[in-house]
């Protein structure tokens, strides 16, 4: 106590420690605000709603796990917009508690290979993003985590004016049990046949999308692309179960000479599934129809489907793999 008694004489009689309590003071008050100031501007950005919008263009390439970090990389983009402002960042959702979100340090990096492979009048080099986190920050053995990406980007209204945007997309890929997939039951990351051409497709492509009440797949395995049809499939009795198949580019002058002159900016690939079923692989108890993937021109995304009259069974839109792409066909 005499202490803090001499300290309070000292400070009300000297001048010298006026002028040291007030500047420790200064110091201390500032440190708070610049905290709480950061600590908001992290909550903030930290902000996100997940919305579908076909014209977020992205891709995980690469997912790593070892014994300290886990790490994500791909690119990522919006259509019709110059990515020099993009800003992307990774994060992890629970699947079970989607209040439980874990956000990975994010880095940007230069893809001149996608923005020479969509050859646009849009700049898409500052597509790419590496997320890492510490593995001791996550539960890799009891959770499954939805990655998802948030992106933000100018969106130019006019000549003068420029809008910021953010937007929060679903990858349809998660980690689970400590690996990658795009199926969150046990057994749509595994189809057993006895036919080998079937098996490379499964250990060699990737897996962009699982139907669990259609028990289908589909799968891109270089320049192609293979929708596999489990027992639970809808075919229709009078073997014509078409599959819609639909694709959007950066180049609508490369689409075919028809769809120009009928003032279409998409392309369409559809077929019947019995029509392209691969018959002469021993693919049982599953049924797969093969189609090519065009390479005439560049792929945003595609969108594929099968209705009933005007039911929908399934539909959905996707991203394929265009570093794959890129290697068998350009």
């Amino acid at each position: 106590m005499e202490k803090i008694r001499r300290f309070f004489n000292n400070l009300s009689e000297k001048r010298s420690y006026q002028i040291v309590f007030f500047i420790v003071s200064m110091c201390v008050v500032l440190g708070m605000y610049l905290g709480i100031r950061a600590k908001i501007s992290v909550d903030k950005s930290h902000e996100y709603m997940v919305v579908e919008d076909k014209n977020l263009i992205k891709c995980i390439e690469d997912v790593t796990i070892n014994k300290k970090e886990l790490c994500i990389s791909g690119w990522c983009f919006y259509k019709n917009v110059d990515s020099k402002s993009n800003s992307v960042q990774v994060f992890l959702r629970n699947i079970t508690d989607e209040s439980d979100i874990v956000w990975m340090d994010t880095e940007s990096v230069i893809r001149e290979d996608i923005n020479d492979y969509y050859d646009c009048e849009y700049d898409y080099s500052h597509t790419g993003f590496a997320g890492s986190r510490r593995v001791s920050k996550l539960d890799l053995e009891e959770k499954t985590y939805e990655i998802l990406l948030k992106v933000s980007f100018d969106d130019p209204k006019g000549e003068q004016d420029k809008l910021r945007r953010n937007k929060s997309v679903t990858t349809n890929l998660f980690i689970k049990n400590g690996k990658l997939t795009a199926a969150l039951v046990d057994k749509g990351s595994l189809i057993e046949t006895a036919s080998k051409e079937l098996d490379e497709v499964i250990q060699s492509g990737k897996l962009l999308w699982y139907e669990e009440n259609q028990e289908l797949y589909i799968y891109q395995y270089r320049n192609k692309l293979y929708w596999i049809a489990g027992e639970q499939f809808f075919f229709r009795d009078d073997n014509f179960t078409r599959i819609a198949f639909q694709l959007d580019t950066t180049r609508v002058d490369k689409l075919p000479t028809s769809r120009v002159k009928e003032g279409y900016d998409w392309d369409s690939r559809g077929f019947v599934f019995e029509e392209n079923e691969m018959l002469q692989w021993n693919t049982q108890p599953y049924r797969v129809a093969k189609c090519d993937i065009p390479s005439e021109y560049p792929i945003t995304w595609f969108w594929t489907g099968h209705y009933y009259g005007e039911e929908s069974i399934w539909e959905t839109t996707l991203n394929l793999d265009i570093e794959m792409l890129v290697d068998e066909t350009y």
